[in-house]
């Protein structure tokens, strides 16, 4: 990334369902931190609406401690933060009518529940592209404005 002074990364896991995103200095997105930003996106751009589900961020991710609160507040969006979030995911997805918005495995699976009941990086890839490309092309600059309204 740094060598070839992209803003974007993406790499997807051979079957397609798992995405890692990472920015220009070389750090990969925690899959919470990704899930909120493409979870804002959707439900600002795309009028989205639904739960977000994701995995509990680790006690070293610079998501941890973060106050969710003002995100939920700004976008409309409820957040469920779970160890392991893939149970929950499912319960949502076989609703007579699937209410999740997005969801994001700790494997980097990403569910986009309006488009897709299953995990679908190559959705959620272009989705991100889509993201950055109208935000006018730097991820780093979303991510720190996400950072810090969540500080």
């Amino acid at each position: 990334m740094r060598e070839s002074d992209s803003h974007l990364g993406l790499a997807f896991s051979a079957d397609g369902t798992a995405l890692a995103v990472i920015d220009k200095s070389g750090e990969q997105l925690h899959p919470t931190e990704l899930a909120l930003l493409l979870g804002g996106y959707l439900a600002r751009q795309h009028r989205h609406k639904g739960p977000l589900v994701a995995p509990t961020p680790a006690a070293d991710s610079p998501m941890a401690g973060a106050r969710l609160a003002a995100w939920e507040e700004a976008t409309g969006v409820k957040v469920e933060l779970r160890p392991s979030p893939e149970a929950r995911i499912a319960e949502l997805l076989e609703q007579e009518r699937p209410s999740l918005l997005l969801g994001a495995s700790t494997e980097g699976e990403i569910t986009i529940g309006r488009i897709a009941t299953y995990p679908d990086a190559l959705l959620a890839g272009l989705m991100v592209a889509e993201m950055v490309a109208r935000s006018g092309g730097s991820l780093r600059s979303m991510i720190d404005a996400q950072r810090d309204q969540l500080k």
